[in-house]
């Protein structure tokens, strides 16, 4: 029977196959079939033996066709039509055929006829009925029966031929004649049933069974000895869309007074397929030394020994491709009731299942039960096995490099019931299993599992547990982990304790199967291992007293993941130090100076995950460095939902001064949206610059403001939409690699058509202060206020630079103040008050410097054209007696570092401008170009 014969290894097959098709309903099917067959079997051989001493003697049973029909139809309410001769043989024994024959329906039931037949032989020996009281039957020949059997919603069918209401009900002495004497049933010569049908409806439950192609023959028939019985039919269940085929042969013994019957020598070949059942296609071979039915009229009882099971499952769904079975049984009874009662005292078997999707390429397991019980009714099943011990081996591991699987499986007072519901129960549970491989590290892993008090759903996937060990050794891992309580549900309720020993991710995790992604650091994840106490607590985890390692990083805190979908994590984590960039992909490496940079491929952004991200969080870290970048006291609000990430407030150290900010990424529509507000105070330049950007020109005190937006799907969209302002100051420092002065001085020289002189200095640029703010636009910063302040010169211009390609184009105004000194020494006096045009391109780690010669031969002819007029002016105004009144001398020397302001931002005289100095620049205001 399903569920008992395959209980230690083929229930996950056979329960839902049983449940779906309702074992209680079945079982009843099955018994009243059993009922029904025999007593219309017994039916038939009556009125034929009744029709035969009608007409033995001198009657030719043809001309009493219409009466025959006639007195049925008024005994039974339903109509009979014999199509068929009737044919009677008295020689040399007596034997009736009957042709072509139809029995209708009751009143109240639908459907052309309730049998047919399509001929019928039946051979009565009367010498042994004369002499000895002993019916002695030939040959039962029933070719092409046809039956369609109806039951209806009120529980009316149409099998019942009592319910006519004028068929008398027997009387106790209806097996004896009327001289008193009993009759008995010594033999029949055999049974030959060929071509039938059997067809059953039962229009309340909505069972829709029917049988075709049904043979049978058997050999001789008597209440005291075996007969061979061979028997072959098709079924299907067309309310559920199952088909298959029943074959079987046995040598049986029958007795339908007692309602028994027992089969010695059975086999038996069951194939059945359809979308009900749990694999696509199912075969079950049972052989049997010895299976006995009784109480068939009432109570069904069956006995079986020494059974042994074949099960054979094709396209099992989830599960496997292939699964075959043997099941070895001794002995089963059962009792088929209301409730079905089964009883196994030890079963052995072995299952072999092949193609298990990620697992395995096959799956063998040896397995030995003890005393089986099972209860099947139609509210539910429950099975019990005393203990149950398997042996299991894998080959072809699905699982990395893992190619081999071992162990051993022991349960003890396992209950397994099916109602509504399937569930476990197991009070104790141990696994002790063995993987190997030749690429495994160490060659094997040895997994062991003790649970005890077991209580598990298998439709919702809660349970409890009263008591859970588990641990890993072998491969590079040493885990443990342990816990008890209620999980899988709502109301999950469970905690423990995880423990893993330090191991190298690098080498493990891809051996198993987990491919790690390429990091810039091929010794990152090389020792990862810690601890924590876990807890469930309704559908979500919750990680405590968190203390693990990651190479040289310690992470201690609290994670909190819920229930909900997508997931919602909260967490309070802290690093002591942690380098970022170790575990990023790697990097191209930074072209040489003087070579332009190949442009890196966009990458794009990660934004599904951004919008399935549910994170409220809070990570701190005593030093973190990321894109090159260190910070120390991270501080960082972390959040994400409904498609937002937020990174606010961030606070850090950065480089001697502060960094403060905000960073948001909306992934809410089909391009990704960055808004940025970024702060730097009192940060030293070179150190953040090289580290950041591999730019290590420029020092000083670094000051700087940032915020904007950008759109896009990759990090270069982001760039090249990046719109909003910046401001920075640098104080106290020197821009690397241009030496401002030598090129001034350069440019004089060539000017002068003098020889250049050499540097000898550094080659750098002094800057007391430098300030820039712009705007950015489509990932370029536009300036228009730069201005920057050095010994003996002041800058000030406008430009632009490429943040995406890094590369820089400024035109600057240089006036020189002072009176610089030359390489050799000497006061340069001639370039006193003088502007120069300078011009600096190209890319940002080596800037080319360029003097505007035309515009500085421009500014020198205006300014000796200047001077000339001033000199005809003041002559014309000694000739007009207006000429220039001396300047009062200044109160202290002109400073050599040349660190005074310009001549336009001095402040003018305090006495006031005389008529006669008014004149005089008026004049010189018309006179000039």
């Amino acid at each position: 029977m399903p569920g008992s014969a395959c209980c230690a290894c083929c229930l996950p097959v056979g329960l839902p196959l049983w449940q779906a098709q309702g074992q209680g309903a079945v079982i009843g099917q099955m018994q009243m079939l059993l009922r029904l067959l025999l007593g219309l079997f017994g039916l038939a051989v009556l009125l034929l033996l009744a029709v035969i001493v009608a007409v033995v003697l001198l009657v030719d049973p043809d001309d009493y066709r219409e009466e025959i029909a006639a007195t049925f139809e008024r005994q039974t309410g339903r109509s009979m039509l014999i199509e068929g001769p009737l044919g009677l043989r008295k020689f040399p024994c007596c034997a009736i055929t009957l042709g072509r024959t139809e029995l209708g329906n009751p009143p109240g039931f639908e459907g052309p006829h309730f049998a047919r037949l399509e001929a019928a032989e039946l051979e009565l020996r009367i010498w042994p009925l004369l002499v000895s009281r002993e019916v002695r039957v030939g040959r039962i020949v029933l070719d092409g029966l046809d039956l369609d059997l109806v039951q209806l919603a009120d529980g009316r069918s149409n099998w019942d031929f009592a319910a006519a209401g004028n068929v008398a009900a027997p009387s106790p002495d209806a097996g004896e004649d009327a001289s008193g004497g009993a009759l008995s049933l010594a033999e029949i010569a055999g049974i030959d049933v060929r071509r039938s049908r059997i067809a059953y409806r039962d229009l309340g439950t909505g069972a829709d069974l029917l049988l075709e192609n049904v043979n049978l023959q058997t050999g001789a028939i008597s209440p005291d000895r075996p007969f061979d019985l061979r028997a072959e039919l098709d079924f299907s269940d067309r309310a559920e869309g199952t088909t298959g085929e029943l074959r079987l042969r046995a040598s049986a013994l029958a007795d339908l007074d007692a309602g028994t019957a027992t089969l010695n020598g059975l086999t038996a070949t069951l194939s059945a397929a359809g979308p009900a059942l749990a694999a696509r296609s199912t075969k079950l071979d049972l052989s049997a030394d010895r299976l006995q039915l009784a109480g068939i009229n009432d109570g069904l009882k069956l006995q079986m020994s020494s059974a042994v099971a074949d099960l054979a499952l094709e396209g099992l769904t989830d599960v496997a491709e292939r699964m075959t079975a043997r099941l070895r049984i001794p002995e089963l009874s059962a009792d088929a009731g209301d409730t079905i009662r089964a009883t196994i005292p030890g079963m052995t078997g072995a299952a072999e299942l092949r193609g298990l999707p990620d697992l395995a390429d096959r799956l063998q397991l040896q397995f030995e039960a003890g005393e089986i019980s099972a209860r099947l009714q139609d509210d539910g099943s429950q099975f019990d096995v005393g203990r149950l011990a398997a042996d299991v081996a894998g080959s072809g591991l699905r699982l990395g490099a893992t190619e081999q699987l071992s162990g051993n499986l022991d349960a003890s007072s396992l209950r397994l019931t099916a109602a509504r519901e399937t569930r476990l129960n197991a009070a104790n549970l141990n696994g002790e299993f063995t993987v190997s491989g030749r690429q495994l590290p160490g060659r094997e892993s040895r997994l062991t599992a003790r649970l005890a008090n077991l209580e598990f759903n298998a439709d919702t996937g809660a349970g409890r547990l009263g008591e859970l060990t588990a641990s890993v050794r072998g491969a590079g891992l040493d885990a443990e982990l342990s816990g008890q309580g209620r999980f899988g549900d709502e109301r999950a309720d469970a905690a423990g304790s995880l423990r893993l020993a330090e191991f190298s991710a690098r080498e493990v995790l891809p051996a198993l199967g987990i491919e790690l992604p390429p990091t810039a650091d091929a010794t990152a994840l090389t020792r990862v291992g810690g601890s924590a106490r876990w807890a469930l607590r309704g559908a979500g985890l919750a990680l405590r007293e968190i203390d693990f390692r990651l190479d040289d990083s310690r992470l201690r805190g609290t994670l909190d993941v819920d229930g909900a979908t997508p997931p919602k994590t909260s967490f309070d984590l802290t690093l002591d130090q942690i380098d970022l960039d170790r575990y990023l992909a790697p990097q191209p490496e930074r072209p040489t100076r003087g070579r332009a940079a190949e442009p890196a491929p966009p990458e794009p952004l990660p934004l599904e995950t951004i919008r399935e991200l549910r994170l409220d969080g809070r990570l701190r870290a005593g030093t973190l460095t990321l894109s090159g970048a260190r910070m120390g006291d991270l501080d960082a609000r972390i959040l994400a939902d409904d498609g937002v990430l937020r990174l606010e407030p961030l606070r850090a150290t950065v480089y001697g001064g502060t960094y403060e900010g905000s960073v948001v990424l909306d992934a809410r529509g089909e391009k990704a949206r960055l808004t940025l507000d970024q702060r730097l105070a009192g940060v030293q330049a070179s150190p953040l610059l090289t580290d950041l950007a591999g730019f290590s020109q420029l020092s000083g005190l670094l000051a700087l403001n940032l915020s904007g937006t950008a759109s896009g799907s990759t990090n270069q969209d982001l760039i090249r939409s990046l719109a909003g302002s910046v401001a920075f100051d640098v104080t106290e420092g020197y821009f690397d690699g241009v030496d401002l002065w030598y090129e001034v001085r350069r440019a004089r020289s060539l000017f002068r058509r003098e020889a250049p002189e050499a540097r000898t200095g550094p080659n750098r640029t002094p800057i007391n202060r430098m300030s820039v703010s712009g705007e950015i636009a489509a990932g370029v910063l536009r300036s228009d206020q730069l201005a920057l302040q050095m010994p003996f010169m002041q800058l000030s211009g406008a430009g632009g630079l490429d943040l995406l390609s890094r590369s820089l184009d400024y035109s600057l105004q240089a006036r020189v103040s002072g009176s610089p000194r030359a390489e050799d020494g000497s006061e340069i006096t001639d370039l006193r008050n003088v502007t120069i045009p300078l011009t600096i391109r190209g890319d940002l780690d080596s800037p080319r410097v360029g003097v505007d010669m035309t515009g500085l031969v421009r500014g020198a002819a205006e300014d000796a054209l200047r001077q000339q007029l001033d000199r005809q002016i003041d002559r014309l105004g000694d000739r007009l007696g207006i000429g220039r009144q001396p300047e009062p001398q200044q109160a202290a020397p002109e400073s050599e570092t040349g660190d005074e302001p310009p001549a336009e931002e001095r402040s003018e005289p305090s006495r006031e401008e005389r008529p006669r100095d008014q004149l005089r620049r008026s004049l010189r205001d018309l006179i000039q170009p």
